[in-house]
């Protein structure tokens, strides 16, 4: 898939356009347009950096691995994680930082047995991430 294509994917995942993505990098307009009407494979390096730190994604989302001589050997689920990973806002892809570590300390006799148990601890992880990011966006209270 060409960088065009990507990119015009991306604004649709983050609910964002094309002037509004030219007014946070300060990249031209016509440029970005021109990157999607031309599904360019080519581009700015400048250019797409910047447009890659407002869409809060890497370089690499928009690198045609197949092409390349890098040498990546992923399985289905990892490809699977890294591409929801660079699709998701910043503070989503903390969260999945945190579960990542999270799920790194887990003994093997801690293990979910089930899908069904994996999917229910993973929701207890966000819940328990969700409150405690709550707890950290509300002001702190003033006792009299």
């Amino acid at each position: 898939m060409a960088i065009g294509d990507k990119l015009q994917r991306l604004l649709q995942i983050r609910k964002t356009n094309v002037n509004q993505l030219s007014l946070a990098t300060g990249v031209n307009v016509n440029t970005i347009y021109g990157i999607i009407r031309r599904n360019n494979t080519k581009v700015k390096l400048e250019d797409l950096q910047a447009i890659c730190d407002a869409l809060g994604v890497t370089l690499d989302y928009f690198a045609d691995v197949g092409h390349t001589s890098i040498d990546i050997s992923l399985t289905k689920q990892e490809h699977m994680l890294l591409s929801s990973f660079n699709l998701a806002s910043p503070d989503d892809q903390k969260i999945l930082l945190r579960i990542a570590e999270l799920a790194a300390q887990v003994t093997p006799q801690e293990q979910p047995e089930t899908d069904d148990q994996a999917t229910a601890t993973a929701r207890q992880v966000v819940e328990e991430l969700g409150q405690a990011r709550l707890q950290e966006d509300s002001p702190a209270t003033e006792e009299a």
